[in-house]
């Protein structure tokens, strides 16, 4: 089963985790929380500002080496 990703971040996002919400508080199936809440973006980032910011997590994750080279 393919898991869908953040259209923004690229997080994989499931069916009631990790969903952002929309203004009238529906989950959006585009976005995840990190990114997007309440309708509105979590940050003002341009492109290369949100891929350096986006490393940066990914560099700090509790995954392993191997897998972070995958």
């Amino acid at each position: 089963m393919k898991s869908n990703q953040c259209q923004s971040c690229g997080m994989p996002i499931g069916k009631g985790t990790l969903e952002g919400t929309e203004k009238n508080g529906t989950k959006s199936i585009k976005y995840c929380e990190h990114c997007y809440q309440n309708g509105e973006w979590t940050q003002n980032l341009n492109f290369d500002e949100m891929y350096a910011y986006n490393l940066k997590r990914f560099q700090e994750s509790d995954i392993n080496k191997v897998q972070k080279y995958f």
